[in-house]
């Protein structure tokens, strides 16, 4: 016991003298992770995990059920060779000794900590066979895969036999096994006559031992070469990657080529890649950046010796390439001096061309004195907007547009024009406000005229005030037309009249107050004034914003919301508005990125002003597209998919018939990266209505609808109507068809093929006689569906008797007429799945 202490002593000196010299503090262990609970069978390995840091480097005691744990020929304890602050345990033989739980302890000189997991024993059974092989048939050069699903604990060995002979792992040849769903399977590729037989699996464990047996007969044919549905290719974006895909089968085993417009694509040619999987049939043609070149028609010939199979894909993008055009140029101009200036042009191409703005041949200094650029990729409006127009800014200003198959450019002279003369003018009159805790007296004026004013200010002496102790002269930070003096220490002595004066070589205006300490005191309740201030909200599930505050003052201010210091009026996207709460409202309707700037609110009276500005700055608004096509069939499923693109800060949410959907029995709603998803589990009679998706962000508002509906007793009855394309016409046929009952199931723009359409059409030469004086022209093809829609639409429209319902092509006359031209005009998945945002 004597030497105790010395060792002590001895320890904690040596552990001083490291920690001296590495300069690093004692700190308490830490664990870095959680330690994982383990479920194993009897008689396997398992380990046990942990990451610890501390300093000193912790002392670590493993414990089973609060007894300490020591190395054997069975427990192993040692720690990571590339992480030293990874511990392991391994125990190399599970034992029901073993379950329960496991700690881990570590303790340095600064404290301890300990974490626990726990540790299961699976109990023993025998292999049962849950899903047994079946008999199959299978022809010569196919796969042949036979399965079995069992349970039993410990996982039990497998064994593959064919006519009593054991089946071993080879090339053509997979043994698969997956525990988690405690199935095997024997995968044979490209099996001949030698593979008939019959065949057993064996599951054996230490609980004993289960058989499944099943007979495989290989068939003597050869077989035409077919593919596994139609090529798939994915959505076409400029400059990505570009994916066809398909699968092809047959005996003897067919060779694939690839064709475009008639001529063989070869592999590494035209920046194309050619991958083929022999095995398992699937061949593939990449590109990786799709460009112009890329575009025609596609084809995979499949041939053996049973004969050629051909798949055709139309590879068209949505919008055919264009080259970068200046729809509008810019136009030269001659800017006054300190006002904005707005340069606009319009521009297309396809791909979206990249816009290039410079001045005098240099880059412009966007953000900056060179002002802002903001694109809109709906009306392909390119502007630039300077917002105070000076020496710095004239010169030659250059747009050009640049894409990988074009360019195109415009320009335009900018100049500064003198603004005429103009004589010193107050637009907001001299006046006051008096904080008497501070003794302080504010003296304001607005004043315009060019040349810009000299302004200066005299006091009741008439002598001009020079800032000083007493006199401080200020700036407004956001009307740099608006002159401040600050009077300090204002008493009754320095009461009288102040004047302000301005000069100019036009001219000379004065302005004059008497000031009083008790009038004063009145006026700074009654000078306009901001109760609620400014504040802006966005509101983008109806796309608009919406800029409120409240004033007050007496006499009554006069209100003027301004954009960009310019008037605004309720006209177009703006309505000014004063709501029940005496609020000034302006509302922007249908936001898009031309509806960015500044916007303030003036208040104004004999009192005084008051102004609030506020900045906007848009995005661009978010894009939808449908990437699952919809399968309309009572009792099965239904899946639609839509990906959403663009913008910022996007918020998603479907809705049906107005209100919005959640997740429920029947409906499930997901999102896979930017695809979003609603999955009916069955449809009935319930699912009928309108399911919008909705996406909503910065820069705007997108809905997408589509419409179910299913009759009663039978097929509904449905009727087609053709319309020229006149958005006001089509929507006014819509809502008085739409009032007297009738669905809109189906909608889509077309242009009338004629040679495809006149065997069709055949027994309707009035139709077609229409068609035929409009061969060019585009038309809005609905299909409407109701009890006695064939009769009551047809009415309509016959005694429409406006210029609207001239617009009316056609309407089918019976409903037997009806069932016959939807399928002209119609694929099955266009009725009740149309995309109302691409009309309306």
């Amino acid at each position: 016991m004597a030497q105790q202490p010395a060792q002590v002593f001895d320890f904690r000196a040596k552990l001083k003298k490291v920690s001296t010299g590495t300069g690093a503090k004692p700190t308490k262990p830490s664990f870095k992770l959680p330690m994982l609970s383990v479920a194993t069978e009897k008689g396997k390995k398992f380990t046990l995990k942990c990451g610890v840091t501390g300093y000193p480097k912790p002392v670590i005691t493993w414990m089973n059920k609060g007894q300490k744990v020591t190395e054997s020929d069975t427990v192993k304890m040692y720690t990571d060779k590339q992480d030293p602050e990874l511990h392991i345990l391994e125990i190399l033989k599970a034992e029901a000794i073993h379950a329960g739980e496991w700690t881990v302890e570590a303790a340095n000189q600064v404290g301890k900590e300990t974490m626990s997991a726990k540790v299961s024993i699976k109990k023993q059974s025998k292999p049962i066979v849950v899903e047994p092989m079946k008999n199959t048939e299978v022809f010569k050069g196919q796969n042949l895969k036979l399965r079995v699903k069992y349970e039993g604990c410990p996982t039990p060995s497998c064994k593959w036999t064919r006519a009593g002979k054991e089946i071993s792992e080879r090339r053509g040849v997979d043994l698969l096994h997956n525990e988690a769903e405690g199935t095997k399977e024997l995968v044979i590729y490209d099996v001949s006559d030698l593979h008939s037989g019959e065949y057993a699996v064996e599951l054996k464990n230490a609980a004993g031992t289960e058989v499944c047996k099943c007979t495989v007969k290989v068939k003597e044919a050869m077989i035409k070469p077919a593919f596994d549905g139609d090529i798939k290719g994915n959505k076409i974006d400029w400059g990505k990657e570009f994916r066809l895909s398909t699968r092809v089968s047959g005996n003897p085993k067919p060779k694939v080529k690839w064709m475009k417009d008639g001529v063989e694509v070869k592999d590494g040619e035209n920046g194309v890649k050619l991958v083929s999987d022999d095995v398992t049939g699937k061949h593939e043609l990449i590109i990786a950046d799709f460009g112009p070149e890329h575009i025609g028609n596609y084809q995979c010939v499949a041939e053996s010796e049973a004969g050629t199979e051909i798949a055709n894909y139309a590879c068209q993008p949505e919008k055919p390439p264009k080259k970068p055009k200046i729809e509008q140029p810019l136009t030269a101009t001659k800017a006054l001096r300190g006002t904005p200036l707005r340069l606009v042009a319009k521009v297309s191409g396809e791909p979206q061309p990249d816009l290039i703005w410079t001045k005098n041949g240099k880059p412009l200094d966007v953000g900056g004195k060179d002002g802002e650029t903001f694109f809109d990729f709906e009306t392909g409006e390119a502007e630039l907007i300077v917002k105070s127009m000076d020496d710095v800014n004239a010169g030659q200003y250059e747009l050009k547009v640049v894409s990988r198959i074009g360019s195109d450019v415009t320009g335009a002279k900018v100049d500064i024009q003198e603004p005429p003369q103009q004589k010193p003018t107050f637009d907001i009159p001299l006046s006051t406000i008096y904080d008497p805790a501070k003794k302080l007296l504010i003296l304001k004026c607005k004043i315009s005229g060019y040349p810009k004013p000299d302004l200066t200010w005299s006091g009741p002496d008439g002598k001009t005030l020079v800032a000083g102790p007493e006199v401080e002269f200020k700036d407004s930070p956001d009307d740099p037309d608006m002159k401040i003096v600050h009077i300090l220490n204002f008493t009754e002595a320095k009461e009288g009249e102040y004047s302000a004066t301005a000069v100019s070589p036009a001219g000379t205006s004065k302005r004059s107050i008497n000031i009083s300490i008790k009038q004063t005191k009145q006026e700074n309740t009654n000078r306009p004034q901001f109760e609620i201030p400014l504040k802006v909200d966005f509101d983008p599930m109806n796309g608009r914003i919406v800029l409120s505050c409240r004033v007050s003052g007496e006499p009554k201010p006069e209100v003027k919301w301004l954009k960009y210091n310019e008037e605004l009026k309720s006209d177009g996207d703006y309505q000014l508005t004063v709501d029940e709460n005496n609020n000034q409202v302006l509302t922007i309707s249908n936001v898009s990125s031309t509806h960015h700037g500044d916007y303030s609110c003036m208040a104004t009276s004999t009192l005084g002003m008051a102004k609030q500005t506020c900045t906007l700055v848009l995005k661009e608004k978010p894009k939808v597209e449908m990437v699952d096509r919809p399968v309309l069939e009572k009792g099965k499923p239904f899946l639609l998919g839509f990906k959403v693109t663009g913008g910022e800060n996007i918020k998603v949410r479907w809705l049906r018939n107005g209100e919005e959907l959640q997740t429920a029995e029947g409906i499930e709603l997901s999102q896979e990266i930017d695809v979003y998803r609603l999955r009916i589990s069955a449809l009935n009679e319930a699912s009928a209505g309108d399911y919008t998706i909705e996406a909503a962000g910065e820069g705007g508002t997108v809905r997408s609808t589509i419409s179910l509906s299913f009759s009663e007793g039978g097929a509904a009855e449905r009727a087609v109507i053709l319309i020229k394309l006149d958005n006001v016409a089509i929507k006014e046929i819509v809502k008085t068809l739409s009032a007297s009952g009738y669905k809109l199931a189906g909608a889509k723009i077309v242009k009338a093929r004629l040679d495809l359409l006149q065997n069709q059409l055949a027994n309707n030469p009035d139709l077609m006689g229409k068609l035929v004086n409009m061969p060019d022209g585009p038309m809005f093809v609905s299909v409407w569906e109701g009890s006695g829609v064939c009769a009551g639409a047809r009415a309509k429209c016959e005694t429409g008797g406006d210029a609207v319902f001239s617009s009316i092509i056609h309407c089918s006359g019976s409903t037997d007429a009806g069932k016959k031209e939807l399928g002209v005009w119609f694929k099955p998945y266009e009725v009740s799945a149309w995309n109302f945002a691409d009309f309306f």
